[in-house]
């Protein structure tokens, strides 16, 4: 705002983020528990100034983008397997071989980030890997507990029982809410079946789909909130969108404003 006869008032500059070169720390913490992403929270002209920053990116641990793409990826290994000859060169390229010849099926892999090229030679991503255990190991019908949900709401935290000692982990509180149709409100303290990797060695190998609320829907009181119940012994068995928040990004040039 300026005053003809006073002082002009700037927005103050916000903080740089600290693992990055091109977003502020509002920017990536916010990007970094959301599906969109940094680039997701600016306006069109600074999108691709962001688009490739780390913080939010799905191939960073921990990130929203990183949880949603692997469950894409395991939903995709058991809902909508590939092809045979693609999923055959995405085997290939696992086990280290570079075929030749293969242009259609790579682009198929490369469109679902389940390869990419580096130095001109194909290669499987962690993707591509999170495809193969999903395809080839086994899945198995568990029940979790829910913790706590964060304070945005973009974050839920679940016990395993059944997994290293009921170790908790984070999930993509959205997920749990589309797949089972439940408020956040009510989560925390519910137990929910779930699709899990119980053969999963870490947190990151850990993928869990297909919650649901194990008893059958009825029509409970206004603000009535579902029974806990136990978690049964494991059974072997063969996301929402949000608003973008303004927020301001960085970029370093010589004498540039941020």
């Amino acid at each position: 705002m300026h005053e003809p006869f006073g002082p002009d008032y700037v927005r103050p500059r916000q903080p740089d983020c600290p693992d990055c070169l091109c977003c502020t720390a509002a920017l990536c913490a916010r990007g970094r528990t959301n599906v969109l992403r940094c680039h997701g929270h600016v306006g069109e002209e600074q999108q691709e100034t962001v688009r490739k920053c780390p913080c939010s990116a799905s191939t960073t641990p921990g990130t929203a983008a990183w949880h949603l793409a692997r469950v894409n990826a395991t939903r995709l290994a058991t809902d909508m397997p590939l092809e045979p000859g693609v999923e055959g060169l995405l085997r290939a390229l696992a086990d280290g071989e570079h075929p030749e010849g293969a242009d259609e099926p790579m682009a198929q892999l490369h469109m679902r980030g389940l390869a990419e090229v580096r130095d001109q030679i194909p290669c499987i991503t962690q993707l591509g890997r999170v495809y193969l255990r999903a395809k080839d190991g086994l899945r198995t019908v568990t029940r979790v507990k829910v913790l706590a949900v964060d304070d945005r709401g973009d974050f839920a935290r679940v016990s395993l029982p059944h997994w290293r000692d009921g170790e908790g982990v984070a999930v993509l509180a959205h997920q749990v809410m589309a797949t089972t149709g439940l408020g956040l409100g009510v989560l925390p303290g519910l137990w929910l079946d779930v699709e899990a990797n119980l053969d999963a060695a870490t947190w990151e190998e850990l993928v869990l789909t297909r919650f649901q609320h194990p008893t059958p829907p009825t029509a409970p009181a206004p603000g009535a909130v579902p029974e806990p119940m136990p978690a049964p012994a494991p059974a072997p068995v063969r996301v929402l969108e949000t608003v973008p928040v303004p927020l301001w990004t960085r970029v370093d040039t010589p004498g540039g404003a941020r």
